[in-house]
């Protein structure tokens, strides 16, 4: 059950991400609309959130149709979300900066756009799902990374390479021993035939 339940865990985590970015999407084009799509910062997180959301909805189809799909490994996860999640930071922390600037200005000067305090809400609110998401893709990362060290230490190398959603763990082969340790004291204290007793017989 632990290993259904972090597949179910999994594909939350991927919808939810799928639902921030096509939110992120549509406030992103809430900001650029007045702006003639000028407004540069907006526009990166417009892209990156459609490329979010498109992979992620991707990859839970995939993982449905395709019992073998890259895409549902661990490798494949653990490689496309280090990326996202640093791509996210990274476009975070340079329109953060920006952001706080037209921010400061909604309070204290009438900005030159349509419907300015509409726009400043988006605005607002934009700047904070950005960070849930990154937040979201975070923790994703590290909960499957834990979950495939985890299963690799304990012997399952196949942890890597198969979808998270059909991981089963293997039972390790036990060898069993020949001789116990009492076995081989008895052995060592018995006293060795000699080889003219093992030529009579």
């Amino acid at each position: 059950m632990i290993f259904l339940s972090l597949a179910h865990r999994v594909y939350a985590a991927h919808g939810l991400i799928a639902i921030l970015s096509i939110i992120i999407f549509g406030l992103s084009v809430r900001i650029n609309v007045p702006l003639g799509f000028s407004y540069f910062s907006g526009l990166i997180h417009l892209c990156l959130s459609a490329l979010t959301a498109v992979l992620a909805l991707l990859f839970l189809v995939l993982d449905v149709v395709w019992q073998t799909a890259l895409s549902g490994t661990p490798a494949f996860q653990l490689v496309l979300l280090g990326l996202m999640s640093t791509f996210w930071l990274g476009c975070n922390a340079f329109a953060t900066g920006l952001w706080g600037k037209n921010l400061s200005q909604c309070a204290t000067v009438a900005l030159d756009v349509p419907d300015a305090p509409a726009w400043c809400q988006a605005l607002h609110a934009l700047e904070i799902l950005v960070w849930m998401n990154w937040v979201l893709l975070g923790v994703l990362t590290i909960m499957l990374a834990v979950f495939v060290i985890k299963q690799h230490r304990s012997g399952q190398q196949h942890v890597w390479t198969t979808p998270v959603s059909r991981f089963s763990p293997r039972r390790g082969q036990h060898r069993i021993p020949t001789s116990t340790k009492e076995d081989s004291d008895f052995v060592s204290l018995r006293r060795p035939e000699s080889p003219v007793s093992a030529t009579s017989v």
